[in-house]
């Protein structure tokens, strides 16, 4: 999971190209609130920033709002990719079959 999803920010999400950051922001953000109900190491979200990414008070600090514009675009992106490109399509078909296995066969 981990993987899969830094690379996916790392490579759709333009403020969250660098390594580092897409780490901090899974383990921070994404493993906090899924596993604990909460933002770890001090994290934040701000509407007060104007970027998405935040990080100059050590703390990682993201702007929820910027942050929906960048999945938005990338979902955007992502599907006009798909309706471009059928290989694409059969790949995503065959790893959601593989994903969801257990749900599809119960």
């Amino acid at each position: 999971m981990r993987h899969r999803f830094c690379t996916w920010i790392k490579t759709d999400l333009p403020s969250f190209r660098g390594a580092a950051i897409a780490d901090r922001f899974y383990c921070e953000f994404r493993n906090g609130l899924v596993h604990e109900a909460r933002i770890k190491n001090g994290g934040q979200f701000s509407l007060e920033q104007s970027c998405t990414v935040n990080t100059a008070s050590g703390v990682l600090s993201v702007n929820p709002m910027q942050l929906a514009k960048e999945v938005s675009d990338a979902l955007q992106q992502y599907v006009a990719t798909l309706k471009s490109r059928q290989s694409d399509c059969r790949k995503l078909l065959a790893r959601l079959k593989t994903d969801f296995q257990y749900e599809l066969t119960h």
